[in-house]
């Protein structure tokens, strides 16, 4: 009785379809979360570009003359910003930078998880073919 329900459940092949869909949906989950938040983070990074942008064109130049009383003085100041038109043009080539720098140092990641990738396939390949030479049958001299 109990070695024919292990016969059973052995030769039962219902929960491997159920569980390959799972896997297929499972990765098919990840990836469209990865490229999700991708896109959200390119979204966040370019509104904080224009609230960089908007807080830079506020004007913070300054300046003011000295004053002189009989018996003390005070000297002037003054700070001259540089045009808003030209900082901004800077802040936003700094940022093209950024990205262009993050950008390559993704590729770069990817190619490291490809190179890991096919290291690893290379040798489950290396440890399955021992095990099919041990499971081929051998041919015996009688048999034609």
């Amino acid at each position: 009785m109990k070695q024919n329900l292990l016969c059973a459940f052995w030769k039962d092949e219902v929960g491997a379809i159920l569980s390959a869909e799972l896997v297929l949906l499972a990765t098919l989950g990840v990836i469209g979360a990865v490229v999700g938040l991708k896109a959200v983070s390119q979204s966040v990074n370019d509104e904080l570009l224009d609230v960089a942008c908007a807080f830079r064109s506020l004007d913070q130049s300054y300046s003011y003359t000295g004053l002189r009383t009989r018996g003390a003085w005070v000297a002037g100041s003054k700070f001259q910003q540089e045009p808003v038109k030209i900082s901004v043009k800077k802040l936003r080539q700094q940022a093209a930078k950024d990205r262009h720098r993050m950008e390559k140092q993704q590729s770069k990641w990817q190619r490291e998880i490809e190179r890991e990738v096919q290291r690893q396939r290379q040798l489950r390949r290396q440890q399955e073919r021992p095990e099919r030479r041990r499971q081929r049958p051998r041919r015996s001299s009688h048999e034609p």
